[in-house]
């Protein structure tokens, strides 16, 4: 509960709280993509892009969180991530609802290292356990998230959702901008700033970057067994929305 009377953590709390209400996992993304006749085939090259678009905005989010500030990167991010949300409820073939998706997944891949730049501004040495208390609270909203994700979809469809999911994402980014602080202070004192050099001669940095690697090369099977599930039992949106929540549950 002390956590909670810190601004920044506050305001991530709520976003990621909102950000789970109607959740959008890997099966409701693939149910998604499928409701346009998207092929296997097509699909792995969505996630792939989806993955390079990961790459090029993390980079780009850690470049303008040190030269523009955490704040503005982390809102930008997240209305980029609006944008694309809305993109997807007008979406009519699945390039375009491919082409919003990359743009999502890059966002969200830029608003991660600016919001551990203000988290680590806010609570210093406790970004590890503030980190994972505001991951767990997503994953919590978003076991019920997904089930509603699932309902929803199945009463209004696709288009419905995404405009909910926009809407959310509306309010989550004016809680954003009114409760996150600017930094205070520079994360990098002068004559400290780390190297690439440096950070790369670390073994266990190495380790790590290895094991995100082989995770990350697999990490996407799971996405194609929707087609799996739906091809061999009568299941509908709702059914599968189950398996997110399971997921979030884990």
């Amino acid at each position: 509960m002390k956590a909670l009377r810190n601004r920044t953590v506050l305001a991530f709390l709520l976003f990621n709280l909102l950000a789970g209400a109607l959740y959008v996992g890997g099966a409701l993304l693939v149910t998604f993509m499928r409701s346009f006749g998207t092929t296997p085939a097509q699909l792995g090259w969505i996630l792939a892009a989806g993955w390079g678009a990961s790459v090029l905005g993390a980079l780009a989010g850690g470049q303008l969180a040190d030269n523009v500030g955490p704040r503005r990167t982390v809102l930008l991010s997240a209305a980029l991530v609006a944008a694309a949300l809305l993109g997807k409820s007008l979406a009519h073939h699945w390039l375009q609802a491919g082409a919003w998706y990359l743009l999502g997944m890059g966002a969200q891949a830029a608003l991660s290292p600016a919001g551990m730049a203000l988290l680590r501004d806010a609570v210093g040495d406790k970004l590890g356990s503030s980190w994972g208390f505001l991951n767990t609270a997503l994953s919590a909203a978003a076991i019920p998230g997904a089930a509603l994700t699932g309902w929803v979809v199945s009463r209004w469809d696709w288009p419905v959702l995404f405009l909910g999911k926009f809407a959310t994402y509306l309010v989550a980014l004016s809680v954003l901008f009114l409760l996150l602080p600017e930094v205070k202070r520079q994360l990098h004192e002068e004559g400290q700033k780390a190297r690439w050099q440096e950070a790369l001669a670390c073994s266990a940095l190495l380790w790590v970057c290895a094991s995100v690697f082989v995770v990350t090369l697999g990490g996407y099977c799971h996405a194609f067994y929707p087609y799996f599930v739906q091809e061999q039992f009568t299941v509908d949106v709702r059914k599968l929305a189950v398996f997110d929540s399971i997921y979030n549950g884990v």
